[in-house]
């Protein structure tokens, strides 16, 4: 089972723990999370849904690794999932890991972890020399810091995902075994805006991992751990400017 922790996540939730917020009105600003496992016999689905009004929401799905016999002799599966998703700032983790043992033989499923965390809000724009309607262009990324480790036969994934406005972007980076590596930074783009209005955001981001019994060689056993952060940030590109969240604004 995944236990490892890395000292940036637990910096990160211990600097972002917040309560939610209720109102009579239905709040701007909200949280989604979900995480799931496949591959062997005990593995599920946990959706934490959405959290309207919420500043953090978590899933998890981390059941036994399971020894079975296939039909074509012994495997063992491993897998796990979690994601936690805080205003600004998506958290995600996902570990896979099979031995094929003694099986000469294999199926399709393989020991799988995939997650989604989402986070929307409404920002303004504001400035302390600037007159409400003067258009700035600054910078917008959903910035991932990232873990990751795989041995043999493995593939994984990581979307990430960011809007504001009419302005957006996205970005995946892939870890496979066969295929090869593409690590890329997360999505950034320049954006329009004006100060004194209000704008929707959104981001969010996807983890996924699997590892794999066998691969022609013959490579037996795999193993891929993913542990990604991607934190909402806005350089005002040298303008006088700075935003405010609604999500903020709850004490």
């Amino acid at each position: 089972m995944f236990t490892r922790k890395t000292a940036f996540a637990t910096a990160f939730a211990i600097s972002l723990l917040t309560t939610d917020a209720a109102s009579a009105q239905i709040p701007a600003f909200g949280v989604q999370a979900l995480a799931s496992t496949s591959g062997y016999s005990g593995t599920y689905p946990d959706n934490a849904g959405t959290l309207s009004g919420g500043q953090s929401i978590s899933a998890a799905s981390d059941p036994a690794g399971l020894q079975y016999n296939n039909g074509y002799g012994l495997v063992y599966g491993d897998a796990a999932a979690s994601a936690t998703s805080y205003t600004h700032l998506l958290y995600a983790n996902v570990y896979a890991y099979a031995d094929r043992i003694s099986a000469t033989a294999f199926g399709n499923a393989s020991p799988t972890a995939n997650t989604e965390g989402r986070y929307y809000d409404y920002i303004t724009v504001h400035s302390s020399t600037l007159p409400v309607g003067t258009q700035v262009e600054v910078i917008f990324r959903n910035a991932l810091n990232t873990e990751w480790d795989a041995t043999k036969n493995y593939s994984g994934s990581i979307y990430s995902e960011l809007q504001v406005g009419g302005y957006s972007a996205s970005t995946t980076s892939r870890m496979d075994s066969t295929w090869g590596t593409n690590v890329v930074a997360g999505p950034e783009f320049r954006a329009k805006l004006k100060v004194g209005s209000r704008y929707s955001l959104n981001a969010k981001l996807r983890l996924y991992g699997r590892a794999f019994y066998f691969a022609p060689g013959p490579i037996w056993d795999g193993m891929i751990t993913i542990e990604t952060a991607a934190e909402v940030q806005m350089d005002p590109n040298g303008h006088d400017v700075w935003i405010s969240y609604d999500s903020d604004s709850v004490n």
